[in-house]
């Protein structure tokens, strides 16, 4: 998430909650854990390519932004707190 709200894409092993918050292709690339080869070309492929780093890190951004926003986490806290009172 911070490199996401840095607007860096995101390589990332698509592993528990990682893809619910990485967009494959959006803003990153997931790979399969334990795979050294498709994490390098994950790697390469956005090292050489600055048009893609950036319209992912934008993505990524935008993502962070509506999904993640402060006042937007609180409200949901307290909606899961409030939940529990009943």
């Amino acid at each position: 998430l911070q490199a996401m709200a840095s607007g860096k894409p995101v390589v990332a092993c698509n592993v528990g909650g990682v893809p619910e918050v990485v967009e494959d292709g959006g803003s990153g690339l997931l790979v399969p854990p334990r795979d050294p080869a498709r994490l390098a070309e994950a790697l390469v492929r956005l090292l050489s390519d600055a048009g893609l780093r950036r319209e992912m890190g934008a993505r990524g951004r935008r993502l962070c932004e509506e999904r993640y926003d402060w006042e937007m986490v609180v409200d949901r806290m307290e909606e899961v707190y409030r939940s529990c009172r009943r």
